[in-house]
This record gives structure tokens, sequence and C-alpha cells, in this order.
């Protein structure tokens, strides 16, 4: 009797810890605690993803002036290398291009240009066609490659933004020319990928976004360092632009805003911190066919800026001191 009465105590006790902490979830019960659910593995690293069109709809992706270095792979599948007689990729709906080489042979006036038939989705990593090994971490264009990413999409009405998947370009030092017409005419784009460049060379934005109708958000600009012709044009006729990115050099350069938002009907507000600008052609038209009104805001210790000027403050806009937020 007595190990009968062991046994039924023995038995009450692990059923009532069972009841306590088990009955809540299986049994109906409020459950004592929340269990912390585990953090997703992010689904896409936009630096380590290589340059890539996604097709949203049938048709074909041309290449251009192929580089000797330049191959594909097709929604993961093998290394396929283009060339100027096999330079064609056809795609379905959904189908992911991405795109290695090593290294740009981009000479004046002859340009890898990628061309697409019907829309697609642009975005990952473009240091993988300078680096089809180390593009994932590379932050500098090589001085051996001027012209390196030039009119890379000109004229390509066909790329977009992805919602979710964003088009890297994370170069930090740039070269000649490196970035010019990139994107210009790309009238489907609404948002620039950041730049976060500090050492800029000539020319080296000049025309980038020119023409990009649809561009609603232009990116950072940090450079303090100008060099000749730097931003010429960069933003020329982008007609959705209303805001332009704080410009933080304090010494300018020959031509380097030049034409830089000529065009730009609906900019209302411009951010300038120069205090010497007195190079040739640094401001020339740059802001010519801007918003009848809007506001601009200076160093507080310049005080030369020439007012009523497409070359300087436009007519009907409202001067303020800058102060930093």
């Amino acid at each position: 009797m007595k190990n009968i009465s062991k046994a039924a105590v023995l038995l009450a006790a692990v059923l009532m810890i069972f009841c306590i902490t088990g009955c809540g979830d299986n049994a109906g019960g409020t459950p004592t605690q929340t269990p912390t659910p585990t953090p997703a593995e992010p689904l896409f690293v936009a630096r380590e993803t290589p340059l890539t069109l996604e097709a949203i709809a049938a048709g074909t992706i041309t290449l251009t002036n192929p580089w000797s270095t330049l191959k594909y792979k097709k929604n993961g599948g093998d290394f396929v290398s283009v060339t100027a007689s096999a330079n064609t990729i056809a795609v379905a709906a959904g189908d992911k291009v991405a795109f290695y080489a090593d290294g740009s042979e981009n000479t004046y006036p002859t340009y890898l240009k990628i061309e697409c038939s019907a829309d697609c989705y642009v975005y990952g990593n473009v240091m993988s066609l300078l680096s089809s090994i180390n593009f994932k971490t590379d932050v500098t264009i090589p001085d051996t490659m001027d012209y390196a990413f030039e009119e890379l999409f000109s004229g390509n009405t066909h790329i977009k933004n992805h919602a979710q998947k964003a088009l890297v370009l994370p170069a930090t030092t740039l070269t000649y020319f490196c970035y010019e017409n990139m994107f210009n005419g790309c009238t489907g784009l609404t948002s620039a990928p950041a730049l976060p460049a500090e050492t800029l060379e000539e020319w080296c934005y000049a025309s980038m976004f020119r023409g990009c109708t649809g561009l609603t958000n232009a990116p950072e600009l940090p450079a303090t360092s100008m060099w000749d012709a730097c931003y010429d044009s960069m933003f020329r006729g982008c007609t959705g632009l209303t805001i332009a990115p704080t410009l933080p050099a304090t010494e300018l350069v020959a031509g380097c805003y030049s034409n830089m938002f000529n065009g730009c009907s609906s900019l209302n507000s411009v951010t300038c911190l120069a205090t010497d600008f007195f190079a040739t052609t640094c401001t020339t038209d740059w802001l010519d066919g801007v918003a009848a009104t809007g506001t601009f805001k200076k160093a507080a210790s310049m005080d030369d800026w020439t007012t009523n000027s497409v070359s300087g403050i436009p007519t009907g806009w409202t001067v303020q001191d800058y102060t930093a937020q």
C-alpha cells in the first residue's frame, strides 16, 4: 500500500507540472509566455549581389560593345560568355540575369551598353563588372579605367527600381568620366542609387541622370573637393526632381555645377554652401528652367551670390542662411 501511495503522489505531481507548463498552448489555455520569433535571414544583400536585371515582362537584353571578359548567369545557372556575335539574351517574365566581368574596356567613343526590349528591374552591385571575384568589397574604380561605366544604361527607358532590391554604386574613389551619361534618358527610374564617393575626378558625374524625368529623389553628394565639370548637367532635365541634394563644397572649380539642374522645372529647393565660386563657368545656367518660386539656402558668410540669375539665384526665389540641423 505504501508503494502504491507513493506512486500515486508522484503521478499527481507530474500531471500538475505538465498542466502548468504545457497545457496552455496544447489544451486551449493561455500560454504563460509568447516565444520570441527567430529573426529571418536577410533575403537580399545588395552589396553582395552582382549587377542584375530581373525581367518584368518577356523580351530580350542586348549588350552592345561587350568586353572580352563579360559573362552572365541566368537564374543562377552556368556562366555564359558574351561576344559581339552572341550578345542577346532572351528572357521570360521573372528571369534574373546577373552580369560579371573583370574590368572595363571602355574607350572613347566605344562603350558597353545594356539595353532591354521590355521592362526590367535593375539592382545589385555594379562593381561586379570590374571584378567578378572581389566586387563585394571593392570601393575603388582603378585609375586605369577612365569611362568605366560611361553610357552603361544610356537611353534604356525600360529599367526600373525594385521596391526591395537596391542598385549599388559603392565606389568612394572615381575616375575620369566614369559615370558620365550612365543613366542618361532612363525615364523609368524614380530614385537614384546612393553615391558615397568623396574622391572625384573631372566629368565623373557629368549628365549621369540627364533626362531622367521619373526621378523624384536625388542622392546625397558628400564630396567637398571639386574637379572640373564633375557635376556638369548631372540632373539636367529631371523634371520630377523638387529638392536638390545639399552641396557642401566651399570652393568651386571650372564648370563643376554648370547646367547641373538646368531644366528641372519642379525644383524649388537648393542648398549650396560655396563661399568661393569665382572659377570660370562654375555655375553657368545651373538653375535655368527651375520652378518660378523656391528657397535658396547659402552659407551665412556668403553675400556675393548674383540674384535674379539662372547662373546664380533665380528670380522669384527666397534666400535664407543655411543652419545645420
